[in-house]
C-alpha cells in the first residue's frame, strides 16, 4: 500500500512503525490524475510504500484537512478522472465536512474521518443499499472487536450508528453508474472515537457520544485498523455478490425493528406517518405492521422510549 501524508510523524503514530520517507514520486506509483487528487488534498506530501496483507492501493492521510475530502473523491469521479480502485482518505480533523444532506459534521482530533474509493465491475442493480450495508456493517464488525464495550452498537437506518441513546458516526455513500455496470463507488465514514463532537440535539439525533464513553482502553489506532481489516473483507463478499451475511447483520443490528417511529421527508415538522415497524427489504426499504407501504427515504424519529 502506498502512503502519502503531510504529517509523516502522525501517519507514524498511526501505523505504530517508523517509515522511510520519500518527496518524490513517479508516474509508475501513481498516474497525473491520482497526483491531482494527492496534491488537493495534501501539501508538501511526503510519500512511502508499506507492505500489507489486505489489497488497499493507497492511503492519503493529513493531520488537518480544510475540504471535505468525501466530496473531492465525488468531484473527481463527475470530472471523469481515472483513479484507481481501493484509495483510503483518512484526516485527523477537518473543515467543511458533512453528514447526509450536508447537514454540518464536526471532524474534531480523536475521531475517525474516512473517505474510500472503489471502482469495482459489478452489476449496478440495488448497488447504493449493498454499499451502504457494507459501509455500515463494517463499522459494526469493527467497534465488536473492540475489548470491554459496554454497550451495543446499532443501526438507526439507514446510516447512523448507535450506542445506546447516542450516535456515535455515520456513513455516507455516493455510487456512480454506466449503463448497467458500476463505475464508482465513494464511503463517508465518520465515527466518534475519543472525542465527542458537538451538535443540537432534536429529536432525530438526541445526542452524541463516542466509544470512550463505552470502553476505556479503546484507542483510534486499534479502531482504524479494525476498520480496514473489516471494510477489504466485506468489500471482497459484495464485489462476489454475497451479501446475504451483511444484510443478516444490518436486520439483527437494526434499531427500528419493532419501535414505533415517525417517518419525515419534505417537512420536517409534520410527519408523514407514524407506524411500527416489523422489518427491512432486500434494499433495505422500512416494512410496517398493516400493510404500509415500504418506505426507502426519509427522516426517523423514535417515538417508543
Amino acid at each position: 500500500m502506498y502512503i502519502f501524508t503531510d504529517s509523516p510523524s502522525r501517519t507514524e503514530q498511526l501505523f505504530s512503525k517508523e517509515f522511510r520517507w520519500k518527496n518524490r514520486y513517479n508516474d509508475k506509483i501513481i498516474n497525473n490524475d491520482y497526483d491531482q487528487l494527492v496534491s488537493q488534498l495534501l501539501k508538501n506530501p511526503s510519500f512511502t510504500e508499506m507492505k500489507t496483507g489486505l489489497g488497499w492501493h493507497s492511503l492519503v492521510h493529513t493531520k488537518h484537512s480544510v475540504v471535505s475530502q468525501f466530496d473531492s473523491l465525488n468531484n473527481f469521479v463527475k470530472i471523469g478522472l481515472d483513479i484507481p480502485d481501493g484509495i483510503l482518505c483518512h484526516a485527523d480533523s477537518g473543515q467543511n465536512f458533512h453528514g447526509q444532506e450536508n447537514r454540518t459534521w464536526e471532524a474534531k482530533e480523536g475521531n475517525i474521518h474516512l473517505s474510500v474509493f472503489l471502482s469495482p465491475e459489478i452489476s449496478s442493480e440495488k448497488i447504493n443499499s449493498k454499499f451502504l450495508t457494507m459501509g455500515v456493517t463494517s463499522v459494526i464488525d469493527s467497534i465488536d472487536s473492540m475489548p470491554g464495550l459496554k454497550g451495543k452498537s446499532m443501526i438507526k437506518w439507514p446510516n447512523d450508528i448507535y450506542i445506546e441513546n447516542s450516535k456515535i458516526g455515520g456513513i455516507l455513500t455516493r455510487c456512480f453508474t454506466k449503463k448497467n455496470m458500476m463505475r464508482a463507488i465513494v464511503l463517508g465514514i465518520g465515527l466518534n472515537v475519543k472525542t465527542v463532537p458537538k451538535i443540537s440535539g432534536n429529536k432525530f439525533t438526541p445526542k452524541a457520544g463516542c466509544l470512550k464513553d463505552y470502553s476505556e482502553s479503546v484507542d483510534i489506532k486499534t479502531v482504524f485498523h479494525a476498520l480496514l481489516d473489516s471494510l477489504y473483507t466485506q468489500y471482497q463478499l459484495v464485489k462476489n455478490n454475497r451479501i446475504q451475511k451483511l444484510h443478516k447483520m444490518y436486520i439483527t443490528r437494526s434499531l427500528l425493528i419493532g419501535q414505533n417511529i415517525a417517518v419525515y421527508t419534505e417537512d420536517e415538522n409534520t410527519p408523514k406517518f407514524i407506524g411500527k415497524v416489523i422489518g427491512l427489504g432486500n434494499d433495505l426499504e422500512l416494512i410496517f405492521e398493516n400493510n404500509i407501504s415500504p418506505i426507502r427515504n426519509g427522516r426517523i424519529e423514535i417515538l417508543d422510549s
